[in-house]
């Protein structure tokens, strides 16, 4: 009977999360792809509840699990915790950076606030608020 070429696999390609993880802190990261490949659609179907673009999906879905490989290198990662849900953790923390900065960089003219408020409504979500903002800009003396 002839002996089974073996293949060079890791034990963590066939074993659990803790061991994939442990794998890796050891310094085996091309481990890291069983744990990327099994979490990644995960990954996306949470993301895509929040956004409706495909590509900034895929690029949190990589923020996320490159952060992950960071902290897993720095051994942040406890057998307690459950993989999947130490990867939503980075997923939410990328997500929540990501809308924030969507929300800064909205720029809206102070000028004609009333027109702007019919005309786009969707950029200014509480008309009364830039009603209020204007009126109190007005009042404001140049110097100011």
């Amino acid at each position: 009977m002839k002996k089974a070429k073996q293949r060079e696999f890791h034990a963590p390609m066939h074993g659990s999360d803790a061991e994939a993880a442990a794998s890796i802190m050891a310094g085996n990261e091309q481990d890291f792809s069983l744990i990327a490949t099994r979490y990644a659609p995960y990954l996306q179907r949470f993301l895509r509840r929040y956004l409706r673009s495909r590509v900034d999906v895929q690029d949190i879905t990589q923020e996320s699990l490159r952060d992950a490989l960071l902290a897993l290198r720095q051994g942040r990662y406890t057998e307690q915790d459950k993989m999947l849900n130490w990867l939503y953790r980075y997923a939410r923390i990328n997500l929540l950076r990501h809308l924030d900065k969507k929300k800064r960089f909205v720029l809206l003219p102070l000028s004609n606030e009333a027109q702007l408020a019919d005309e786009t409504p969707a950029l200014v979500p509480d008309r009364r608020l830039s009603l209020r903002l204007g009126r109190a800009l007005k009042k404001l003396s140049p110097r100011q």
